[in-house]
Protein backbone atom coordinates (compact mmCIF):
# COMPACT_ATOMS: atom_id res chain seq x y z
CA UNK A 1 0.00 0.00 0.00
CA UNK A 2 1.46 3.30 -0.72
CA UNK A 3 1.56 5.86 1.35
CA UNK A 4 0.34 9.95 0.50
CA UNK A 5 3.11 12.61 0.88
CA UNK A 6 1.12 13.72 3.80
CA UNK A 7 1.15 10.43 5.39
CA UNK A 8 4.60 10.31 5.27
CA UNK A 9 5.06 13.97 6.99
CA UNK A 10 3.31 13.10 9.49
CA UNK A 11 5.21 9.40 10.05
CA UNK A 12 8.43 11.65 9.84
CA UNK A 13 7.27 14.04 12.42
CA UNK A 14 6.31 11.25 14.74
CA UNK A 15 9.68 9.84 14.63
CA UNK A 16 11.14 13.33 15.16
CA UNK A 17 12.60 13.08 10.96
CA UNK A 18 11.97 16.64 10.47
CA UNK A 19 14.16 17.22 6.89
CA UNK A 20 12.20 14.02 5.46
CA UNK A 21 9.19 15.52 6.74
CA UNK A 22 10.03 18.90 5.14
CA UNK A 23 10.30 16.85 2.21
CA UNK A 24 7.31 15.54 2.11
CA UNK A 25 5.17 18.38 2.95
CA UNK A 26 7.00 20.26 -0.22
CA UNK A 27 6.05 17.58 -2.57
CA UNK A 28 2.45 17.43 -1.37
CA UNK A 29 2.11 21.31 -1.93
CA UNK A 30 3.89 20.97 -5.20
CA UNK A 31 0.79 18.65 -5.88
CA UNK A 32 -2.03 20.66 -4.27
CA UNK A 33 -0.83 24.09 -3.41
CA UNK A 34 -3.79 25.48 -1.62
CA UNK A 35 -3.72 23.02 1.35
CA UNK A 36 -3.74 25.53 3.47
CA UNK A 37 -3.42 23.05 6.15
CA UNK A 38 -0.35 21.56 5.03
CA UNK A 39 1.59 25.08 4.76
CA UNK A 40 1.17 25.65 8.40
CA UNK A 41 1.88 22.12 8.88
CA UNK A 42 5.06 23.15 6.85
CA UNK A 43 5.65 26.43 8.91
CA UNK A 44 5.66 24.65 12.12
CA UNK A 45 8.53 22.10 10.54
CA UNK A 46 10.09 24.56 9.22
CA UNK A 47 10.16 26.37 12.76
CA UNK A 48 11.54 23.47 14.77
CA UNK A 49 14.54 23.27 12.32
CA UNK A 50 17.66 25.22 13.94
CA UNK A 51 17.81 27.11 10.55
CA UNK A 52 17.75 31.09 9.87
CA UNK A 53 16.59 30.34 6.08
CA UNK A 54 14.15 27.97 7.17
CA UNK A 55 12.76 30.45 9.97
CA UNK A 56 12.37 32.71 6.75
CA UNK A 57 10.75 30.33 4.83
CA UNK A 58 8.13 29.52 7.42
CA UNK A 59 7.79 33.36 7.84
CA UNK A 60 6.97 32.90 3.82
CA UNK A 61 4.59 29.71 4.33
CA UNK A 62 2.47 31.81 6.99
CA UNK A 63 2.25 34.77 4.72
CA UNK A 64 0.99 33.01 2.18
CA UNK A 65 -2.34 31.64 3.65
CA UNK A 66 -5.22 33.14 3.00
CA UNK A 67 -6.20 34.38 6.68
CA UNK A 68 -4.15 34.40 9.34
CA UNK A 69 -6.04 32.62 12.69
CA UNK A 70 -4.71 33.51 16.27
CA UNK A 71 -2.53 30.34 16.46
CA UNK A 72 -1.00 31.65 12.66
CA UNK A 73 0.13 35.06 14.65
CA UNK A 74 1.00 33.37 17.26
CA UNK A 75 3.38 31.04 15.33
CA UNK A 76 4.29 34.22 13.16
CA UNK A 77 5.33 35.96 16.88
CA UNK A 78 7.58 33.28 17.15
CA UNK A 79 9.30 32.90 14.36
CA UNK A 80 10.36 36.76 14.33
CA UNK A 81 11.62 36.31 17.51
CA UNK A 82 13.97 33.78 16.17
CA UNK A 83 14.86 36.44 13.37
CA UNK A 84 15.77 38.97 16.41
CA UNK A 85 12.47 40.78 14.88
CA UNK A 86 10.75 41.54 18.65
CA UNK A 87 8.76 44.65 17.17
CA UNK A 88 7.51 42.39 14.67
CA UNK A 89 6.67 39.42 17.01
CA UNK A 90 4.58 42.05 19.21
CA UNK A 91 3.00 43.19 16.47
CA UNK A 92 1.67 39.81 15.61
CA UNK A 93 0.97 39.05 19.07
CA UNK A 94 -1.43 42.41 18.88
CA UNK A 95 -3.26 40.85 15.68
CA UNK A 96 -3.64 37.33 17.97
CA UNK A 97 -5.24 39.09 20.91
CA UNK A 98 -7.71 41.20 18.60
CA UNK A 99 -8.19 37.40 17.73
CA UNK A 100 -8.91 36.05 20.91
CA UNK A 101 -8.57 38.89 23.52
CA UNK A 102 -9.14 36.66 26.58
CA UNK A 103 -6.44 33.66 25.61
CA UNK A 104 -4.43 33.83 28.64
CA UNK A 105 -1.63 32.17 27.19
CA UNK A 106 -1.78 34.55 24.15
CA UNK A 107 -1.83 37.60 26.76
CA UNK A 108 1.03 35.52 28.55
CA UNK A 109 3.30 35.93 25.22
CA UNK A 110 1.64 39.25 24.09
CA UNK A 111 3.40 40.67 27.98
CA UNK A 112 6.64 39.01 26.71
CA UNK A 113 6.49 40.78 23.72
CA UNK A 114 6.05 44.11 25.02
CA UNK A 115 8.70 43.80 27.46
CA UNK A 116 11.28 42.60 25.02
CA UNK A 117 10.26 45.19 22.43
CA UNK A 118 11.34 47.65 25.32
CA UNK A 119 7.60 48.38 26.22
CA UNK A 120 8.05 47.16 29.53
CA UNK A 121 6.00 50.55 31.35
CA UNK A 122 3.46 49.53 29.20
CA UNK A 123 3.39 45.90 30.06
CA UNK A 124 3.44 46.21 33.38
CA UNK A 125 0.48 48.82 33.10
CA UNK A 126 -1.21 45.82 31.40
CA UNK A 127 -0.30 43.46 34.05
CA UNK A 128 -1.40 45.38 36.99
CA UNK A 129 -5.17 45.23 35.13
CA UNK A 130 -5.25 41.35 35.56
CA UNK A 131 -7.50 39.35 38.45
CA UNK A 132 -5.12 39.33 41.06
CA UNK A 133 -3.78 35.80 40.92
CA UNK A 134 -0.39 33.75 41.32
CA UNK A 135 0.36 33.79 37.40
CA UNK A 136 -0.19 37.33 36.91
CA UNK A 137 1.88 38.34 40.32
CA UNK A 138 4.64 36.55 39.16
CA UNK A 139 4.79 38.22 35.64
CA UNK A 140 4.29 41.87 37.73
CA UNK A 141 7.21 40.66 39.88
CA UNK A 142 9.41 39.99 37.02
CA UNK A 143 8.51 42.64 35.46
CA UNK A 144 9.45 45.23 38.40
CA UNK A 145 12.51 43.54 38.96
CA UNK A 146 13.74 44.03 35.35
CA UNK A 147 12.91 47.49 36.42
CA UNK A 148 14.87 47.76 39.11
CA UNK A 149 11.51 47.92 41.59
CA UNK A 150 12.33 45.34 43.94
CA UNK A 151 9.85 46.70 46.38
CA UNK A 152 7.34 45.96 43.80
CA UNK A 153 9.03 42.92 42.92
CA UNK A 154 8.54 41.27 46.53
CA UNK A 155 5.00 42.57 46.95
CA UNK A 156 4.46 40.91 43.53
CA UNK A 157 6.41 37.70 44.35
CA UNK A 158 4.19 37.62 48.21
CA UNK A 159 1.06 37.97 46.01
CA UNK A 160 1.65 35.31 44.27
CA UNK A 161 3.01 32.70 46.81
CA UNK A 162 -0.42 33.62 48.74
CA UNK A 163 -3.00 33.18 46.05
CA UNK A 164 -0.76 29.54 45.05
CA UNK A 165 -1.19 28.50 48.79
CA UNK A 166 -5.10 29.38 48.31
CA UNK A 167 -5.67 27.45 44.99
CA UNK A 168 -2.58 24.53 45.00
CA UNK A 169 -1.53 22.19 47.53
CA UNK A 170 2.19 23.26 47.38
CA UNK A 171 2.82 20.47 50.38
CA UNK A 172 1.76 17.71 48.27
CA UNK A 173 0.91 18.20 44.72
CA UNK A 174 4.92 18.40 42.81
CA UNK A 175 3.86 20.91 40.28
CA UNK A 176 2.39 23.08 43.67
CA UNK A 177 5.57 22.78 45.16
CA UNK A 178 7.95 23.37 42.82
CA UNK A 179 6.24 26.44 41.48
CA UNK A 180 5.79 27.55 45.10
CA UNK A 181 9.69 26.78 45.50
CA UNK A 182 10.83 29.36 42.74
CA UNK A 183 7.95 32.09 43.98
CA UNK A 184 10.31 32.00 47.06
CA UNK A 185 13.68 31.70 45.59
CA UNK A 186 12.81 34.85 43.53
CA UNK A 187 11.24 36.67 46.28
CA UNK A 188 13.85 35.72 48.57
CA UNK A 189 16.37 36.90 45.59
CA UNK A 190 14.91 40.37 45.84
CA UNK A 191 14.51 41.23 49.36
CA UNK A 192 17.96 40.54 49.82
CA UNK A 193 19.29 42.72 46.65
CA UNK A 194 17.09 45.56 48.19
Amino acid sequence: MAYSAMQMAEAFITAGELGDALDALSTHLEANPSDEAARRLRAAVRLRLDDKAEHQASLADLDALTALDADDHVQRSIVLQRLGDWAGAHTSMEQARVLKPDDERILERYLTTLEMSGKRDAARALVSTLPKMWRWQQIAGDLARSADDLQAAAEHYSAALEHLEQKMDTTHDAFGANLKAVLVLKRDSVTQDA
